[in-house]
């Protein structure tokens, strides 16, 4: 039996963020979002351990969040041998106005 690691619910999306180490910033999409992290797919990952600056894309605004990676993949997908390649990174200390700005992205998508 697999024990779940994860301390909050996801929430599937397709938001844009751009992220980087300092010495190179790269962009991909959201595939999935939590109150304490992300799933990005993009080919352009970093290795675990690495710190990262966030620019989640929302709607109304883009927020600036650190966060570390947490694991990288890399799959094949298909017969054409293309790869999936994600990373899921979980914030550091998010702060209040990341949790107000979560809780209303939330609500406004169960409306």
């Amino acid at each position: 039996m697999t024990r779940e690691r994860r301390a909050a619910e996801r929430y599937s999306t397709s938001l844009r963020v751009r992220y980087g180490d300092g010495s190179r910033v790269c962009s991909g999409s959201v595939e999935n979002l939590s109150r304490t992290g992300l799933y990005v797919r993009t080919d352009d990952t970093f290795r675990a351990g690495t710190r990262l600056d966030l620019a989640i894309e929302f709607p109304d605004r883009s927020v600036q969040l650190a966060g570390e990676v947490m694991w990288v993949i890399k799959m094949a997908r298909g017969e054409g041998g293309s790869t999936v390649h994600g990373m899921g990174v979980q914030f550091i200390a998010p702060g209040a106005d990341w949790e107000t700005h979560f809780a209303q992205w939330k609500q406004k998508r169960v409306r």
